[in-house]
């Protein structure tokens, strides 16, 4: 994902995703005390690529909120490897296709808002497997 546009935070300029620099420095992301990344939150900085199969391997992750942005592609079926991930929020981007079945299996999820996208396909029964689900936007 690239963030052409965001602003400076604490001195540091963010770059791009998966491009070495330290995440846990930049505005919105949120890490533990190991330096593990825990939260995503980048809204209104047009955003633009897609969502990496990488992101997978961010396993404490339990926030990703990327709003209003111009992210485009499919969900990554490996979002179903963020097996801690409680928050996803993805709205108002240009994601397209279906939704993978891996997100069926984020049974820790309390908010699910992908609305305002192309995503097609229906919405598999398993969503009934969300029991802390508290919001859900889909549209």
């Amino acid at each position: 994902v690239n963030l052409p546009n965001l602003m400076p935070c604490n001195g540091v300029t963010p770059g791009n995703w998966l491009s070495g620099e330290n995440e846990c420095d930049w505005c919105g992301n949120t890490c533990n005390s190991d330096f593990c990344l825990t939260k995503i939150q980048i809204e209104s900085q047009n955003m633009s690529g897609t969502l990496p199969n990488e992101m997978s391997e961010l396993s404490n992750l339990l926030d990703i909120r990327l709003e209003k942005g111009a992210i485009g592609g499919t969900i990554p079926t490996t979002i179903g490897e963020l097996t801690e991930l409680e928050f996803l929020d993805l709205d108002f981007q240009n994601l397209v296709g279906s939704l993978p079945s891996s997100l069926w299996t984020l049974t820790n999820l309390r908010t699910l808002d992908i609305n305002n996208n192309s995503l097609t396909g229906t919405i598999s029964t398993s969503i009934g497997n969300f029991l802390d689900l508290d919001f859900l936007q889909i549209s």
